[in-house]
């Protein structure tokens, strides 16, 4: 058995290391090194903090251009990098690569734990296709899944009437708890199942234990009350911005929702596009293994068993499942990006987990079955990543990108107001003021070239980067001055 153990650990180290290097390699070869729009805007605070400046960004110019207080994302994960960049002297581009491979090992290592026997099998589930991307971006998607994986371990013990959840498990609850919503607003739903689960705990007469965590549900709910009325003090909005409704139709938000949970399912592939053909070939693999593990788990016969839910596995499904749940709600009331693999990843990891744990037990004469399932599809996942670098190697590298990046804003004087400013001037030039017009679904209206220069700082110098491109969700006379002004260089802009 000890053999077992430490065979099937090494496994997961290895698979862990493996994933490091493709990951690392994907990253540092992309030309935009998989820091996403929003991944700009937390990398510029956490350059500000890091600073000494505290949570503050140059807002869009508009008005007077100011620096103004970060709020329309909590500043958890901001912290967190400016903490891993200070500790280690690195850019908060490359502390927050690291921060993730951080906390991608500690995923695992909470899975491991908490799944004991089954724990390292269950851990490669965290090196499926989604959950790679989600922990090679600098967004806060990765330290949002570490601290649900840790607030459902958590929660499993106290599910399990363990005798060793005394005073610190419900300490650790309420941290986790209140670090999830500063890592996400949405994380304030880790209120309803801790609050489902001290509703259990009464039913079974555990009174005590209800009360405390009924009163870690409410603490949490009144930090995150303060929080958001100290956002709307600040810049007139709970969550720091005008929230848009959602533009959809009901029937054109549940296409929406069925494509994005078919590719949830698509575990190798992060967002399986059937256009692709790389992505079609392992996905004909991953079907085929579907396949063969649907005909061995339906042979089963009379070697399956009926157990019930662990406690681990309720913890793990109630979290996932409750977060499905606010994450479409959400989504459904407000507009924002499409149910992608980093909005509804979370929650497909958490469910995954569990559902293979009862797979696990259910199966037990299928447990090699089931292993080789997992392992083919990690396989498949690290072949996906191998296409994205292929796929990388064909631009400039992200340091290359960046010296050219640098360049073109060197003479750019502080403090400027740029039209159309490259997104990683965020954190590679925070001082820096980015303007773009307003334009539908994320803003209430497109706004026409003369109301969005006119709404910008007049004392300040203007700039254009002739780089940009002609949206089709500019209106028109923006797309106009954009095919006019055309060029390799940022240059001062005058009407």
């Amino acid at each position: 058995m000890i053999d077992r153990t430490l065979r099937n650990h090494a496994i997961v180290v290895l698979a862990f290391l493996f994933a490091f290097a493709l990951v690392t390699t994907k990253v540092l070869l992309s030309e935009n090194g998989y820091v996403s729009p929003d991944g700009t805007n937390y990398l510029g605070v956490a350059a500000n903090i890091s600073a000494g400046e505290g949570p503050f960004v140059s807002n869009d110019g508009r008005g007077a251009a100011v620096s103004t207080y970060f709020a329309v994302w909590p500043i958890g994960y901001p912290l967190f990098v400016a903490g891993v960049a200070k500790i280690t002297g690195s850019s908060v581009f490359i502390a927050s690569k690291i921060l993730n491979l951080i906390l991608l090992a500690g995923s695992m290592a909470i899975v491991m734990r908490t799944f004991s026997q089954n724990g390292p099998i269950l851990a490669l589930i965290l090196l499926f296709g989604g959950s790679l991307e989600i922990f090679s971006l600098s967004a806060s998607e990765g330290l949002f899944i570490f601290l649900l994986m840790l607030f459902s371990m958590l929660l499993g013990r106290l599910i399990d009437d363990d005798e060793s959840a005394g005073p610190g498990v419900f300490i650790a609850l309420l941290l986790a708890g209140i670090a999830i919503f500063l890592t996400r607003y949405i994380g304030l739903f880790v209120v309803a199942p801790a609050a489902v689960v001290s509703v259990v705990l009464y039913a079974r007469g555990r009174f005590l234990s209800a009360l405390f965590l009924l009163a870690v549900a409410g603490t949490i709910g009144l930090f995150a009350a303060g929080y958001l009325y100290i956002n709307q003090s600040m810049t007139g909005f709970a969550t720091g911005m005008e929230r848009i409704p959602a533009p959809e139709s009901p029937a054109g938000f549940l296409k929406m929702l069925g494509i994005g949970i078919v590719r949830e399912l698509v575990f190798p592939i992060a967002s399986w596009e059937p256009w692709e053909t790389g992505q079609n070939i392992i996905f004909a693999v991953y079907l085929l293994i579907c396949g063969v593990l649907a005909v061995f788990l339906f042979k089963a016969g009379n070697d399956t068993v009926r157990p019930a839910l662990s406690s681990r596995q309720q913890s793990f499904l109630l979290v996932g499942l409750a977060y499905f749940g606010a994450i479409v709600l959400a989504r459904w009331l407000s507009q924002f990006d499409n149910l992608n693999y980093r909005l509804l990843g979370p929650g497909t990891v958490l469910i995954t987990v569990a559902t293979f744990d009862y797979l696990l037990a259910a199966f037990p004469r299928r447990r090699t079955a089931i292993s080789a399932f997992m392992v083919v599809t990690v396989g498949l996942a690290f072949l996906d990543q191998a296409r994205l670098i292929q796929e990388a190697r064909r631009g400039p590298t992200f340091y290359q990108a960046t010296e050219e990046r640098e360049a073109r804003y060197r003479d750019v004087p502080d403090s400027t107001i740029v039209i159309f400013g490259d997104m990683h001037q965020r954190y590679l030039r925070p001082d820096l003021h980015l303007a773009f017009p307003m334009t539908r679904p994320y803003s209430a209206i497109t706004e026409d070239w003369s109301s969005f220069i006119a709404d910008l700082d007049s004392s300040r110098d203007l700039f254009i980067d002739g780089q940009a491109k002609a949206s089709p969700r500019l209106h028109e006379s923006a797309q106009r001055v954009i095919l006019n002004m055309q060029s390799e260089h940022v240059h001062r802009f005058s009407q």
